[in-house]
């Protein structure tokens, strides 16, 4: 394929994105809705297109936040091509690669989560991903968290070599025991790849090193996995046990669905927000964190130099109204700076007058002081 070719006479190719043994994955412009659209162009033998526009169909029937949209499939001189939502992120192995010893427990609860609650909704549905691994996850730029190729992952893995052979389906280092054994991929061994990327994302790699496929074959049929605390002690346990329960080898032992597992990492990321947020004094019991500002939100909040109260509304997760007051005297400043995920801030850069956290009836929350030394504090 090439820059400016056209596919079904709609799809316009302009930046080849992916590109690995078995096709191409291209943005490209759909002339037809006025939209720009991912492509993603496959090397298949003529045998299995049939194949490859029915697993394309069964993903086209996924209609969930968590999962990338397929809007349409073809065939341009001879291989099928599938066209899905063009994501603006990036991927959990980028994220792994930017944090080699493991990226912070919280955030990899928030992010997994709702990872877990996509698979849910899809293995009610009778869908199996089969490749479940940090390249196939992504983190949107605009928040949320997608699962990629649902329905055509095991045949259209077009950014990375790495498939295995001998028939078997999906990335080595995530699969679970019984795909190494050539049995069909079901919900529980999704869960496994779930865990095994789980393991990834806490520690800056899979649970087995390999190197070979030999190796790996052994390790994932045979061995322990280590234990998460190990290599990290400040994992929580019950994190490194959902980890292991979800690694099991016999797909009995493992959690019984994702929504169990998602309901445990957000059970999870409650407890660790608890124990990093700003005492209970300063704060209305039962509160949560805010979540993220837009762009064009955290510009509303910048402060002016001008000797004026500010005043900005908010609705918290519990869909409650909150509004945050401050005075922004002598040219000192004060602005929203995002910290975490799922969690928003207020940081103070100088001493100033305080700011306020209220109800919509300007009955007070919580008042917060400037100290000597500046620092930060969570909205609730």
């Amino acid at each position: 394929m090439h820059q400016g070719e056209l596919l079904a006479g709609k799809y316009l190719l302009e930046v080849r994105i992916g590109q690995g043994g078995m096709g191409e994955v291209w943005s490209a412009y759909d002339r037809e809705l006025d939209r720009a659209v991912a492509v993603k162009v496959v090397n298949a033998a003529p045998g299995l297109i049939a194949r490859l526009r029915g697993e394309a169909r069964t993903g086209a029937r996924l209609q969930h936040a968590g999962i990338t949209v397929v809007y349409d499939i073809g065939e341009h001189h001879g291989h099928p091509f599938f066209v899905m939502e063009l994501l603006a992120g990036t991927d959990f192995q980028t994220l792994i690669e930017d944090s080699p010893t493991g990226l912070p427990v919280l955030g990899v609860a928030q992010l997994m989560a709702p990872v877990a609650d996509a698979l849910h909704y899809a293995h009610r549905k009778g869908v199996v991903h089969r490749d479940i691994k940090p390249a196939n996850l992504m983190e949107l730029a605009d928040g949320g968290v997608k699962i990629c190729d649902f329905g055509i992952a095991r045949y259209t893995d077009a950014t990375t070599a790495r498939t295995a052979p001998g028939g078997m389906l999906g990335t080595p280092a995530y699969m679970a025991p019984e795909q190494y054994e050539g049995k069909g991929a079901d919900p529980a061994s999704d869960l496994y790849s779930f865990g095994a990327t789980l393991h990834a994302l806490l520690v800056g790699r899979p649970p087995f090193p390999g190197p070979s496929l030999a190796d790996l074959m052994r390790q994932h049929l045979t061995q322990p996995p280590p234990r998460l605390t190990d290599l990290r002690p400040d994992i929580p346990a019950e994190l490194e046990r959902l980890v292991l329960d979800l690694l099991a080898k016999d797909a009995a032992g493992r959690p019984a669905s994702a929504a169990y597992v998602g309901d445990a990492l957000r059970a999870l990321a409650g407890g660790l927000v608890q124990l990093t947020s700003p005492s209970t004094a300063q704060r209305l019991t039962g509160w949560v964190p805010l979540p993220p500002l837009s762009p064009a939100e955290e510009q509303s909040l910048r402060s002016t130099d001008s000797d004026v109260s500010t005043q900005i509304e908010f609705v918290n997760q519990r869909r409650q109204a909150v509004r945050i007051c401050w005075l922004d005297y002598q040219g000192s400043r004060t602005f929203y700076t995002q910290l975490a995920p799922g969690m928003s801030y207020i940081q103070q850069t100088y001493l100033s007058h305080p700011w306020i956290i209220t109800d919509i009836a300007e009955n007070p929350i919580a008042i917060f002081h400037p100290s000597a030394a500046p620092g930060q504090a969570a909205i609730y």
